[in-house]
């Protein structure tokens, strides 16, 4: 660690991501992230992923037509 005038320096705050689900911000290095995504998905926790899942089915039905005209 290095000294400057006002003292020691400090790390960083570690990279902060957003919860899809609750919106909380937390630690990139405690997210959850779900596998094999187009783009990365960050939840606070199983409980908050399950639930966007959850919601995410029910928008989306394979074998339903999605998109009534």
């Amino acid at each position: 660690m290095a000294d400057n005038a006002s003292g020691p320096e400090k790390d960083p705050a570690p990279p902060r991501v957003q919860c899809k689900e609750c919106l909380k911000e937390i630690p990139l290095s405690e997210a959850e992230q779900p596998e094999a995504e187009a783009y990365a998905l960050y939840f606070c926790g199983l409980e908050c992923f399950q639930k966007w899942h959850e919601r995410a089915e029910k928008k989306i039905v394979p074998g339903e037509d999605n998109n009534p005209d």
